[in-house]
């Protein structure tokens, strides 16, 4: 039987579709669907996601029509304002606000598969949240594997999630090489050094014009080190909060899947992720497995815009004993 969009409306009503078959309204054959996301529905899809992710919302996320597409970011570069006569229109050179920085994003295809058993759909027939609450939980499962991939990204790696796409630790490693002015800034600590030195060494690593509106982003586990680093005391507010808002003066954001004891200091919008617009949503029943499989096939990429703004270090924790012959 063919199910047709005006028949699944005159069945369902109002009623969300999941709820529907939920409640044997209409069966889960009908769902069946392949389509392109309409444009209004992918803008959504992002949005959720990023909104999903306080460190997504930081950074600069592009949309875009092509695979390969020019890196565009909010101008980060400072001294902007200028003197212009009357009479005359400003230079090139003297606009500020979206810039292209001579980066270019290569979105790689890559697919998400997930499963609804149709014995959840009939736990949840009188949750009229129900398609509000899975698009949650998709939204914040996506936006981890974004983060997760954006930081130990490799196109190196057998692990075949993370050859997917280059993280920005990835592309920092590969633009150090570049020239002067023109590389990122690694900064080379021994094993078990001093974090507070080398939050030190990455301040002084990037040009002051960057440092000035840059931010320290390292994981949790960092964190923890840290604070016992700093002699925080035991017995004080900031120890139960755990809070720490700055370092040296300049912002701390903690990212969740940043490698243990990585350390970047960059401004946050200098890292972009790219997402292409064309997005596949693919639904249909299983009768062997007795759900409903959804697949998303999109495509991606991560890019670092100013390299010369992007210093970062890796301190490696040691327990003790470590590396002793036997």
């Amino acid at each position: 039987m063919l199910y047709t969009k005006e028949y699944i409306q005159k069945m369902i009503g109002d009623l969300p579709p999941l709820v529907a078959v939920a409640k044997g309204l209409i069966p889960p054959e009908a769902l069946t669907r392949t389509q392109q996301l309409k444009p209004g529905d992918v803008d959504a899809l992002i949005d959720a996601i990023v909104d999903q992710s306080t460190f997504l919302q930081k950074i600069t996320v592009q949309k875009l029509q092509e695979l390969k597409v020019d890196v565009n970011v909010l101008d980060i570069e400072p001294r902007q304002m200028v003197r212009v006569p009357q009479g005359k229109v400003p230079a090139d050179e003297q606009l500020a606000g979206i810039e292209n920085i001579g980066k270019q994003y290569d979105c790689k295809d890559q697919q998400l598969f997930f499963s609804l058993k149709l014995d959840v759909l009939r736990n949840n027939q009188n949750n009229p949240k129900l398609e509000g609450e899975i698009e949650n939980k998709f939204s914040i499962t996506v936006g981890n594997d974004i983060l997760d991939l954006a930081w130990n990204g490799d196109e190196t790696s057998d692990d075949p999630f993370l050859k997917l796409n280059n993280g920005w630790l990835k592309l920092a490693e590969k633009y150090s090489t570049e020239k002067v002015g023109r590389r990122t800034h690694k900064v080379t600590v021994a094993a078990n050094a001093n974090l507070k030195t080398t939050c030190n060494e990455l301040v002084l690593a990037i040009p002051d014009k960057y440092a000035e509106i840059s931010t320290f982003i390292f994981g949790r586990k960092t964190k923890l080190r840290l604070i016992k680093e700093l002699g925080i005391d035991a017995s004080s507010e900031r120890y139960f909060t755990g809070k720490l808002e700055e370092i040296l003066g300049y912002p701390v954001t903690i990212s969740t899947y940043m490698p243990d004891g990585a350390v970047a200091f960059t401004p946050i919008t200098n890292l972009a992720w790219g997402v292409n617009t064309n997005i596949d949503m693919f639904r249909e029943f299983s009768g062997r497995k007795r759900a409903i499989e959804y697949t998303f096939d999109c495509s991606m990429d991560f890019e670092i815009a100013i390299n010369d703004a992007f210093a970062w270090a890796t301190v490696k924790e040691e327990t003790a004993g470590a590396g002793a012959g036997g």
